[in-house]
């Protein structure tokens, strides 16, 4: 167990247990510190009774952590400064109703499922108007992301994947239209690959596009991240596209793997 502490007003925790009956239990104390600005903690707990109430805080990050709907409906609604929120490793609850003016980041890395928890119907809500900065990417196995009003966005990363399942199209036309407000936005080449399988499915990636370009009317910069290296044919459709915007396209072969939280 590793402990830092900065004059009580940044504290990192990390137990090295993951999700263990084990894993360090947050003190009720430090759960309601008026002091803390900055908290990053890891394999730790959270006990049912903890009431959550960081009235100073700016930045939290918690990584590989079981999340109940009472806490993170505590942490939105208590920590009334909180600039940052990032979460890494997560399970536990459905709904991240993020609505207060002054957090501008959203950072959601890699879903999971722990064994307890794992149910037919695992959906994840998000609504958070005044989030500038969104971030959703790693593994979301299982998942169905529903994405609700998320106007104030500029920059947008959405390089999640779901290797147990083909994505949604209707659901990958419904994410673009919800961040078409943004000016910058990187997908993962999985959201609008065709399958080799389906007969003139890149007449169903070309209509991808359009929806995107279409209703992204302040889109300055789309990132295609390529999960392999044949890319030819993403730029051959990328090509053949009506300009409807002054939209930059780059695609890239960076990995969109190996996020460390």
């Amino acid at each position: 167990m590793e402990f830092l502490l900065n004059i009580q007003q940044e504290i990192m925790i990390f137990t090295g247990f993951y999700l263990d009956s084990d894993s360090y239990s947050l003190p009720q104390k430090l759960c309601s510190s008026s002091s803390l600005v900055k908290l990053n903690c890891k394999d730790c707990r959270i006990p049912e009774d903890r009431i959550l109430n960081w009235t100073s805080l700016k930045s939290l990050t918690l990584s590989s952590m079981l999340l109940s709907e009472e806490h993170i409906e505590q942490i939105t609604s208590n920590c009334r400064h909180l600039e940052s929120l990032k979460l890494c490793g997560f399970c536990g609850f459905h709904c991240l109703y993020l609505t207060s003016p002054k957090c501008k980041s959203l950072e959601l890395i890699d879903h999971i499922h722990h064994v307890y928890y794992i149910r037919c119907d695992c959906y994840f809500e998000i609504v958070a108007p005044y989030v500038q900065y969104l971030k959703i990417s790693g593994d979301f196995n299982g998942v169905e992301i529903r994405l609700g009003d998320l106007s104030s966005l500029i920059h947008v990363d959405l390089t999640y994947r779901r290797l147990d399942d083909i994505i949604d199209k209707s659901i990958v036309k419904d994410h673009f239209t919800r961040v078409a407000c943004a000016n910058a936005l990187i997908i993962s080449s999985l959201h609008i690959e065709w399958s080799p399988f389906i007969e003139d499915d890149t007449t169903e990636l070309t209509e991808l596009m359009k929806c995107l370009l279409e209703h992204a009317k302040n889109l300055e910069k789309l990132i295609i991240i390529r999960e392999d290296s044949d890319y030819s044919e993403s730029i051959d459709s990328l090509l053949a596209l009506p300009r409807v915007s002054n939209c930059t396209v780059v695609v890239s072969l960076e990995s969109v793997a190996g996020v460390e939280c």
